[in-house]
């Protein structure tokens, strides 16, 4: 579940990350060494948990068949979202409900990432370049509060979620050769087709 099939598609996209990377890091270089660690603490050890031990084990569970997969995918979301409840300690009530809806979206895109390519290392380079980006562009929040709930920042959290949403559907219907590739490893390992 760490290989990654290097595909010309796939090369493209980790050179437009990396490069991306490098020209956010000029414009901030007093932020270069948080946003690695910001990068790594959090996108290895919860795609690993999120993607790879809750996801892999709602597949297992709820088998191969395409609503088993979507549900699957939903119910990993929901964990990964409420996981994020316990920056409360950090931020007022208003701020951890915007964030836990607005990673919901990115947590789906991270687990079409795996059932579709197969390798937990994807949804791990993707979270890891997602959190570099924000952190270098905004610093690291030791604290964030919103006032209120305005409407700009929650139409804002929507579009992200929609976004996000919508990307991950994207993903699982793309029409590359071999399907989901997650579940055809999972199956086929054990026997089951």
């Amino acid at each position: 579940y760490f290989k990654i099939i290097f595909s010309r598609r796939t090369v493209r996209w980790l050179i437009i990350l990396l490069i991306s990377s490098i020209l956010l890091s000029i414009f901030n270089p007093e932020r270069f060494w948080e946003a690695l660690f910001i990068g790594t603490a959090a996108a290895f050890p919860e795609e690993f948990i999120f993607r790879g031990i809750f996801l892999g084990y709602l597949l297992k569970t709820f088998k191969s068949s395409k609503y088993g997969v979507i549900i699957s995918l939903v119910i990993s979301t929901v964990l990964f979202s409420v996981y994020h409840f316990g920056n409360i300690s950090n931020q007022n009530i208003e701020a951890t409900i915007l964030q836990m809806f607005g990673v919901a979206g990115i947590g789906f895109m991270l687990g079409c990432l795996y059932v579709k390519t197969g390798s937990l290392l994807i949804p791990m380079i993707a979270h890891f370049f997602f959190d570099f980006f924000v952190t270098i562009m905004n610093g690291m929040q030791v604290s964030y509060k919103t006032q209120q709930f305005d409407p700009s920042t929650i139409s804002a959290v929507i579009l992200q979620f929609l976004i996000f949403l919508l990307i991950g559907i994207m993903i699982l219907k793309a029409k590359h050769s071999g399907g989901w590739r997650l579940t055809r490893l999972m199956y086929s390992e054990n026997g089951n087709k």
